[in-house]
């Protein structure tokens, strides 16, 4: 990506094309959630609290320049000196202009970025962060990636059966898909196809939850 993140990256509000919706989706389907599942302040011991903050994070890539006959390789800044904090029940978002690193930022944070130079410190409750970290990180992307031809249901077995840990049983599994669909109120289509721009399919926002269900499944912080 092209340029760099603004340092007032603790800026707190929704970037808009990074979780806007595409207007062409049909999301007339109203969601009524489920008021049979519900949080009780007993029950808010269950969720685990913790502060993420960042301080001094760069982020550089080595890239290849000129002419193909002599192309020199190097180093490209996609992240340059961002410091900032969230902590756990807020609702915390980037700014940035399309290129500006917020996908980047976002990948750095969730522990998926495998290649490139990373300085400066990520810490979690002031602690670096271990290696089950990723595992305990989600997030939805903005594109929906499905097998079309593959129900509701079936989506989110073969999802389970995947990502989550092979010692549970099969049982134990489906049970956890079923629980995530009866959440989001995706009980009514489970048994229809996901669909595509040439498969007929769910509606734009069904397929919108059931993005933020697949990242549910395995329970992350």
């Amino acid at each position: 990506m092209d340029g760099e993140l603004s340092k007032d990256s603790k800026s707190k509000c929704l970037q808009n094309d990074e979780v806007a919706m595409d207007e062409s989706e049909d999301f007339s389907d109203s969601y009524i959630p489920d008021t049979s599942v519900s949080i009780s302040a007993a029950d808010s011991s269950k969720f685990s609290h913790f502060a993420l903050t960042w301080n001094d994070l760069s982020y550089s890539v080595k890239v290849k320049r000129g002419p193909w006959w002599k192309k020199k390789e190097v180093t490209k800044t996609l992240l340059s000196d961002l410091n900032g904090s969230l902590n756990s029940g807020e609702m915390v978002a980037v700014m940035g202009t399309s290129g500006a690193g917020k996908t980047t930022f976002m990948n750095l944070m969730a522990g998926r970025t495998n290649i490139g130079k990373v300085d400066g410190s990520i810490l979690l409750d002031g602690k670096r962060r271990g290696k089950s970290f990723r595992s305990q990180c989600a997030y939805v992307e903005q594109d929906d990636v499905f097998l079309a031809n593959l129900t509701v249901k079936e989506t989110f077995y073969f999802n389970s059966f995947l990502r989550l840990p092979k010692n549970l049983s099969t049982e134990v599994k489906k049970a956890r898909a079923d629980e995530v669909i009866a959440q989001l109120g995706l009980s009514s289509c489970q048994s229809t196809r996901i669909g595509s721009n040439l498969v007929r399919g769910i509606s734009g926002g069904e397929r919108k939850r059931c993005s933020i269900g697949i990242e549910l499944l395995t329970n992350p912080k």
